[in-house]
């Protein structure tokens, strides 16, 4: 098994992830399939969330 860094690990990941960046806000690339988000909260009265307004 080939162990790395953490830094290792930056070096590699971090011009990918630049590369694919965006602006802060902006659209990157449109979504290519639906995407399915669950949410977990401590609540013990099981309140709805309504209204939750989610940004990839």
């Amino acid at each position: 098994m080939n162990r790395m860094t953490p830094a290792e690990i930056t070096s590699k990941a971090e011009p990918v992830a630049n590369k694919l960046s965006g602006t802060f806000g902006g659209v990157t690339q449109t979504c290519t399939g639906p995407r399915r988000v669950q949410f977990f909260y401590d609540d013990p009265l099981q309140t709805p969330i309504t209204d939750l307004r989610v940004r990839f």
